[in-house]
């Protein structure tokens, strides 16, 4: 038990070490990015969605809500910045401007209130409720939990 309490301690501490090179912007960029770059414009501007309504609903910073331990997948293993802009490619100037967006106070939300989602590609977790369902968009569903 001990092993692994370290173990944890190891990974999260490494990993918010190689967080702290980046501003929120990139952070967000990336995470929209990572997780939803294939589905356009439209997919990563529903992700930022659900982060800036868990940001409002938790009270906690938009850095905060993406680095939750095991809430977005794509930072399971640690941040990678240069990776997501690799993977962009060219719709890394397409996530920072729906960033930009965001932090503006500008984004719409157009999953109308969601503060979940996954992808189809993956068995439903657990906290997935069909009747909280409120909006689908190509690979991913969107929930308000």
């Amino acid at each position: 038990m001990k092993v692994l309490i370290t173990t944890a301690i190891i990974t999260l501490t490494t990993m918010l070490t190689s967080v702290a090179e980046y501003d929120e912007r990139e952070l967000l960029a990336a995470c929209i990015t990572l997780e939803a770059v294939s589905e356009g414009e439209l997919g990563m501007k529903a992700v930022l969605n659900v982060i800036h309504n868990r940001s409002i609903e938790r009270k906690l910073s938009y850095t905060d809500v993406v680095l939750e331990p095991y809430q977005f997948s794509c930072f399971n293993d640690g941040v990678d910045i240069l990776f997501a802009k690799h993977l962009a490619g060219s719709q890394w100037e397409v996530a920072l401007n729906l960033v930009d967006i965001l932090l503006s106070g500008y984004l719409l939300d157009i999953t109308n209130g969601a503060n979940h989602y996954h992808t189809t590609n993956i068995t439903a977790p657990y906290w997935s409720d069909p009747n909280k369902e409120v909006f689908r968009f190509r690979r991913h569903v969107f929930f308000k939990l």
